[in-house]
């Protein structure tokens, strides 16, 4: 069994349990892809508003349970890396498909942290 980063995507051996770059702990897998219908409450909506004026809306999944503090600590460690070189990485489902999607924080003037309902990943007939 190997260990993911959820905020950087870095891989590490079973015995890591702490991202080092990041300090999120690390999410256990046992290689196969997530499954998409788990972790919903624990998971955040992230808008990004770029200098040049471009939204970027992603999700990213966290380990711990979705509360105000939870959510305010997730978006303390973007803020802190806005205007600087860093690439965040965020690796999700969404409507059936998988994506990776990478946000350069140099780039970013503002940005929204939110919960996701389970309402938000469903279509106008209530499906997934």
């Amino acid at each position: 069994m190997t260990r993911v980063c959820r905020s950087c995507g870095t891989t590490y051996e079973d015995w890591v349990t702490m991202c080092p770059d990041c300090g999120v702990p690390l999410a256990g897998t046992s290689g196969n892809d997530a499954d998409p219908d788990t972790d919903t409450d624990r998971t955040l909506s992230i808008e990004f508003t770029l200098l040049s004026g471009e939204t970027i809306s992603v999700r990213d999944a966290i380990e711990e349970p979705i509360t105000e503090e939870s959510v305010r600590h997730y978006a303390e460690r973007l803020i802190r890396e806005m205007g600087t070189d860093v690439v965040r990485t965020f690796a999700y489902w969404w409507e059936g498909e998988f994506y990776v999607d990478a946000v350069r924080l140099r780039e970013v003037a503002a940005l929204s942290v939110s919960m996701v309902s389970p309402d938000d990943d469903e279509d106008e007939d209530g499906n997934q």
